[in-house]
């Protein structure tokens, strides 16, 4: 099945940025808000599954959309469909209602995954890193998102999401390719 997955370079989960963009990943594609669905599955039906992701880290995070296309629809129209829900991100802040749900959704995800063991350690050891900490750790974690508004999306996603600054993958299967695929094109410097 032909696809696409576009990749970006983040801020580490502590800087500024990172829970803005894990907001942004909710807006493009949760079942709440989904701009991305709704335009590439729901309304130009190019594309049969789209996801996006903030994958955060200490040292530097990792933002990935990822998009399937439908039969007869090729990478480059996805790509160029994520470029123009980007670009409509870019130019107009959600409304407050879809800031809401994107926020809520997010927390209530997490919140409940907190359930898992390993979900717990891991927020409690990233919190235990940080030191002169004045409110407890969840308390701090939720916070994040609450100082969050739609004109701080904007802004993230034109600062840290630029089409100039990422990496393109366009997957087009055939026959008779190896196995692990082979480089038919590359852009940009070595």
């Amino acid at each position: 099945m032909p696809s696409a997955v576009i990749l970006w370079s983040t801020p580490s989960w502590r800087d500024p940025g990172d829970a803005e963009l894990d907001i942004v990943a909710q807006l493009l594609s949760s079942e709440r808000v989904s701009f991305l669905t709704w335009r590439l599955v729901d309304d130009l039906k190019i594309a049969s599954r789209v996801w996006a992701t903030q994958i955060s880290h200490d040292l530097g995070s990792r933002f990935v959309i990822g998009a399937s296309a439908s039969a007869g629809h090729t990478p480059g129209e996805l790509v160029q469909a994520i470029d123009q829900v980007l670009s409509g991100l870019r130019a107009k802040a959600p409304s407050g209602s879809q800031q809401r749900a994107a926020i809520v959704g997010y927390l209530i995800d997490r919140v409940f995954g907190l359930e898992q063991s390993i979900r717990r350690a891991d927020l409690f050891a990233n919190c235990e890193e940080e030191e002169g900490r004045t409110q407890p750790c969840v308390d701090w974690w939720l916070n994040r998102y609450a100082r969050i508004d739609p004109a701080k999306l904007t802004a993230v996603v034109a600062r840290e999401l630029p089409l100039g600054r990422r990496v393109v993958v366009e997957v087009m299967p055939s026959a008779g390719a190896p196995i692990a695929g082979e480089l038919r094109s590359s852009t940009g410097e070595r």
